[in-house]
């Protein structure tokens, strides 16, 4: 299943100390952090990894329609579909306690496909793809609790996520941000989001896919998101 905004029980980390912190995202919940992860931290951290499948899982199963298919089918499928070199993984947690997750790979569309076609209409934004400066966001849930509602995680933990490919990979240069995603299950949340534009045809996913229990519409959407550089100025 691809990216979605859900809500999920708590769920507890067990050890943060292979990642890297970001500030926390208020100064009224100066208690939660945003931790970054590669796939290989979450690998070497089976513990930390098994909590955050579970919150993942306990997310995604919430949803009536997808009949509790879980997201995961065992922790170790996270750190592998977000790939050994390009994969992050943000958790927002307080203390031991995880909040919110999101994550994101470098990613283009498939080559000759419906969306690939689609983006070739659009030059500036093909040459970001070509260029590597392209990530799908993966699986971001924050948690069904009074802790987490309201705070704006899931925006926080994708702005940390991409701060750090755009400073760390790209000289602060700007990325393109892509969601693939089921229309009924957030396709509002997206584009209330703003910024995001369908790219290529909404297709019809057949019941049964992810153990949905009707079909579904599936829809590709990017956002181009701006050089870090040219914020800074503008803000100055």
């Amino acid at each position: 299943m691809n990216s979605q905004t859900l809500s999920a029980s708590a769920s507890t980390i067990t050890t943060t100390s292979t990642s890297t912190s970001s500030p926390s995202p208020s100064s009224s919940s100066n208690d939660i952090q945003i931790t970054i992860h590669t796939s290989a931290s979450l690998d070497s951290n089976p513990k930390l990894l098994h909590s955050l499948v579970s919150a993942i899982n306990t997310a995604f199963a919430r949803h009536s329609a997808w009949n509790g298919t879980p997201r995961f089918h065992t922790p170790s499928e996270l750190p592998t579909e977000l790939g050994p070199d390009s994969g992050l993984c943000a958790i927002a947690h307080s203390g031991p306690t995880i909040l919110g997750s999101a994550s994101l790979r470098q990613w283009r569309p498939q080559a000759n496909g419906a969306v690939d076609a689609a983006l070739r209409s659009m030059p500036q934004d093909l040459k970001l793809a070509d260029a590597g400066q392209s990530y799908e966001v993966k699986a971001v849930i924050t948690v069904d609790t009074p802790r987490a509602r309201g705070k704006g995680l899931a925006g926080l933990m994708i702005q940390a996520l991409l701060e750090k490919v755009q400073r760390e990979r790209h000289g602060g240069k700007e990325v393109l941000l892509w969601i693939q995603l089921a229309e009924e299950q957030n396709g509002e949340y997206w584009r209330r989001r703003g910024g995001f534009e369908r790219v290529g045809p909404v297709e019809m996913m057949p019941k049964g896919t992810w153990g949905c229990t009707h079909e579904f519409e599936f829809l590709t959407m990017v956002r181009r998101v701006p050089a870090i550089e040219a914020e800074a100025e503008a803000g100055g």
